[in-house]
């Protein structure tokens, strides 16, 4: 009896073996941090698991930033527009990144956004201490600024080794770190080369130094 038991089951389960098999669920997956430049492409988005030559939708909130085709195999690959930021005070933001297509398959993942952006307080005095913050360089880059006027470089500072996953930086100095600061127009170039060249990838910060009162300020 035991040996027609077994053998019964064994019949069952080959019979069972040609029902349909549940497929594996959808997966996206983003960079660490991506850099937000308006209006260009700059979201890698890679996904899995998708109805098999569908349109996948990618949105963020209420904000659509692309399509992609799915192969045969369920899977794509896609450039995405970056969400705006919610604030322009903002540099860095997470957004929740949604891919779905037209049959209701879907998947979600955390979208870490990035401003290429250097920041300083909006006012100080030139001999007061503050802090110079970058955004969006390339992790492990040393940034430097260095403070122009005109055609000359007055001085060159380094911020430090841009930390991963979103290239910031941030280091104390003096708000104009040059010697004998005289009033009138300057712009600080924030970019990973230890010597000025108009030639790298720079952010640009206009400053403005004036006299009032006997005081000092932007």
């Amino acid at each position: 009896m035991k040996r027609a038991l077994m053998a019964a089951t064994a019949a069952t389960m080959a019979v069972g073996g040609a029902l349909p098999v549940a497929a594996d669920a959808a997966e996206i997956a983003v960079p660490a941090c991506s850099p937000f430049l308006e209006g260009e492409r700059t979201v890698a988005v890679q996904g899995t698991g998708f109805a098999p030559n569908s349109e996948v939708t990618l949105t963020a909130g209420d904000q659509k930033l692309g399509t992609a085709r799915a192969n045969e195999d369920g899977a794509f690959r896609a450039d995405a527009f970056g969400p705006a930021f919610s604030s322009e005070r903002k540099n860095v933001q997470t957004f929740d990144l949604l891919a779905k297509d037209a049959e209701g398959t879907s998947a979600t993942a955390d979208l870490q956004m990035t401003r290429i952006n250097a920041t300083l307080p909006a006012k100080a005095r030139p001999t007061s201490r503050v802090t110079y913050r970058v955004y969006g360089f390339t992790p492990g880059r040393t940034v430097y600024v260095h403070v122009r006027r005109g055609s000359k470089t007055l001085a060159s500072h380094k911020i430090g080794p841009a930390a991963a996953p979103c290239g910031t930086a941030s280091r104390r100095l003096r708000y104009m770190p040059v010697t004998n600061a005289a009033a009138g127009s300057y712009v600080y170039w924030f970019q990973a080369s230890k010597r000025f060249d108009p030639d790298v990838a720079s952010v640009r910060l206009p400053v403005e130094i004036v006299r009032r009162s006997g005081a000092e300020g932007r």
